[in-house]
């Protein structure tokens, strides 16, 4: 028999997993694509107000797909082999960015400004791009390992 009635639950269960993945990072990059538009030269998110119901909806979908994504991991062995693929990344990428996102921030603020404009006690950002570095790098180990098949 074949066809649609031929698809099984753990298949199914299967494709809605990778459709969350495909909605989070898609999501993601929604995210990214904002943050470059509206990011202003004094450092602060600029949006327009008719943008934020759209940057809400995004945020939640990102969030949602996330968490299908982490209370559905053992559908099969390979949905859970590619949770472990991101999960590893991001846990990599958390300790070089711990490591040495200060002096990657640094270096690039450096570059971009003149000698005269940094202030020496001025508020650091790696902090705030934890989340983002996390996130991207689950979504790169996790989409690696689903269209390479190892890792």
């Amino acid at each position: 028999m074949s066809g649609p009635a031929s698809v099984s639950n753990r298949q199914k269960l299967a494709d809605r997993y990778l459709r969350a993945a495909d909605a989070g990072t898609l999501a993601l990059i929604g995210v990214f694509v904002i943050a470059a538009l509206f990011y202003g030269p004094d450092g602060e998110l600029d949006v327009p107000g008719w943008l934020l119901p759209i940057i809400m909806i995004v945020v939640f979908t990102v969030m949602g797909a996330f968490a299908y994504m982490f209370f559905r991991r053992g559908t099969d062995d390979f949905t859970l082999g590619m949770w472990h693929s991101g999960v590893t990344l991001a846990f990599f990428a958390i300790i070089a960015w711990s490591l040495f996102g200060l002096l990657i921030e640094s270096t690039i603020e450096g570059l971009l400004r003149h000698p005269s404009d940094v202030r020496p006690h001025e508020e650091r950002t790696v902090s705030g791009w934890t989340t983002e570095i996390a996130l991207t790098a689950y979504f790169i180990g996790f989409h690696f390992k689903r269209f390479r098949g190892n890792f």
